[in-house]
C-alpha cells in the first residue's frame, strides 16, 4: 500500500447549498462550505469535501478523508453496544440463570464459560471507555491554537520549560 505522493490536496464538490447536504457517513470529515458574497447578498455557494488516495497492489483507491475523532467515537460506541449485548444475553440475572447450583452441570465448564463471558464484557467496556477518552483527548489537543505557548517552572533547576 502506498500513499499518493502529490503534495496538493484533492477535493470534490459534493453540493451547492449547505442546507441540502446530508451526512452519508458520520466517520468522515465534513465538507467545507465556500460562499460568494456580493454586497450583503449571497450569490453562490459550494460544499467541498477533501479526498485521499492510496495505491493498493497497483490500483488507486480514492476515498473521502476520515475524521479521526469520529472513528475513535465509532469504536467506542460499537464496543459499548457489544458490552450491552453481552450483558443482556449472558449476564443479566433477570434473563439468565447465573447460579452455580445444578448438580447436572460440570462446575468447571460452567465457571470457565461464565468467566469468559465476564471477560468479554469487561473487555468491551474497557475498549469503549479507552476510545471515548482518546477521542476527547484528541479533540482537546486539536483545539489548542498553534501559536499557544505553555510554560512550566522547573523548581529544581530554577528554569522554565516552554512547550509549544
Amino acid at each position: 500500500m502506498k500513499k499518493r505522493e502529490s503534495r496538493s490536496k484533492i477535493s470534490l464538490v459534493v453540493g451547492i447549498e449547505p442546507q441540502n447536504y446530508r451526512v452519508s457517513e458520520p466517520r468522515l470529515n465534513k465538507p467545507v462550505c465556500f460562499k460568494k458574497i456580493e454586497g450583503d447578498t449571497e450569490v453562490g455557494s459550494m460544499l467541498v469535501q477533501d479526498l485521499e488516495e492510496i495505491i493498493i497492489s497497483g490500483t488507486r483507491l480514492t476515498y473521502f478523508t476520515p475524521n479521526n475523532i469520529a472513528i475513535l467515537l465509532s469504536i467506542s460506541n460499537k464496543s459499548l453496544a457489544k458490552a450491552k449485548n453481552t450483558f443482556s444475553e449472558k449476564l443479566d440475572p433477570q434473563k439468565v440463570n447465573l447460579a452455580l447450583q445444578s448438580a447436572d452441570i460440570n462446575k468447571v465448564d460452567f465457571l470457565n464459560k461464565k468467566s469468559s463471558e465476564v471477560c468479554d464484557y469487561i473487555e468491551s467496556i474497557q475498549t469503549s471507555i479507552t476510545f471515548a477518552y482518546t477521542a476527547l483527548e484528541t479533540f482537546a489537543n486539536l483545539s489548542i491554537p498553534e501559536d499557544y505557548i505553555y510554560g512550566v517552572k522547573v523548581k529544581t533547576k530554577g528554569t522554565k520549560k516552554i512547550i509549544r
